[in-house]
């Protein structure tokens, strides 16, 4: 079970694969929708792609429409799951709002194919090292990165606002994060987050992050939840993206293949200053050649 995204009324998208029986092993693949109490309002049994995998299989839109990556025998299909209109479920069961249409049934939904290619495309390759930079370099980028100061204004905070895919928040209950207009130190904190500093790294998602400030964009998005990924409508880095910037990267390390993918593991007593560290859910880098302080 793995969630996939919400809905811009914040209800939540989960796939689920459930063993049906052991010999011969079965198993059934369900789309589910859930409210933010945990009730269950939608569901749907959906096709399991056989030929490749796929690094992010489903998106959800802001509608509630959900779209399926589908590698098949011949290339790649978009299929779209689409939510039918409140007004037309009449005294239909919730559960069946997701059901694909076929002869047998005649719910209101279907599984619609979009778009397909007559044979899979390469991928752009990933890059095999990290560029070239000096450890000073590096931590000099990160430096940077911390110290920054900048104003917010009320156009850029937010305790829930629907973006491209997701809610995006800049307040937590308890008035934590950026909850009023004021200066700050520090680039803030954003899901998926690319965004560069001008003076100081090359490359962004978006606008550089004191010019998407000016433009309305919000400070950071701290409103996380699994399957969660970049939001235009934001400015700042994640923990990944931030390293990525300090090595000026181009992109995001998570669409290169992750910082596994461009950098090679080394013995804790190998670590010197402007190497990455790695802990369960967060990178940082080693600021001090001693190991005694992380950034």
């Amino acid at each position: 079970m793995y969630p996939i995204g919400s809905d811009k009324n914040e209800d939540i998208y989960i796939v689920v694969n459930e063993l049906l029986s052991d010999a011969p092993i079965k198993t059934e693949r369900y789309l589910k929708k859930y409210d933010l109490k945990g009730n269950l309002l939608a569901k749907a049994v959906i096709p399991l792609g056989r030929y490749a995998s796929v690094s992010k299989t489903f998106f959800v839109g802001g509608s509630g429409d959900v779209y399926q990556l589908f590698p098949y025998e011949k290339g790649i299909k978009i299929i779209r799951w689409k939510q039918a209109l409140a007004d037309k479920l009449g005294t239909k069961k919730v559960e069946e709002i997701f059901l694909k249409s076929s002869d047998e049934n005649k719910f209101f939904l279907s599984m619609e194919e979009l778009e397909k290619t007559s044979e899979v495309t390469e991928e752009e390759p990933i890059q095999a090292s990290l560029p070239p930079a000096t450890r000073d370099e590096v931590i000099q980028r990160a430096e940077a990165y911390r110290n920054h100061s900048f104003y917010v204004n009320s156009n850029n905070i937010t305790k829930g606002k629907f973006c491209d895919t997701a809610i995006v928040k800049t307040c937590l209950e308890g008035n934590i994060g950026v909850c009023s207009a004021s200066w700050y130190r520090g680039i803030r904190y954003q899901v998926g987050g690319f965004s560069g500093l001008k003076g100081v790294t090359n490359h962004t998602y978006g606008f550089f992050y004191d010019e998407g400030l000016e433009n309305g964009k919000f400070a950071g998005d701290i409103y996380w939840i699994s399957g969660k990924t970049y939001q235009s409508c934001a400015v700042g880095v994640d923990c990944s993206g931030f390293v990525g910037q300090c090595f000026d990267l181009s992109k995001h390390p998570g669409d290169m293949g992750g910082i596994t993918a461009i950098a090679s593991p080394i013995d804790f007593s190998e670590l010197k200053k402007g190497d990455i560290l790695y802990k369960p859910g967060h990178y940082m880098l080693c600021a001090d050649g001693n190991k005694r302080q992380a950034v």
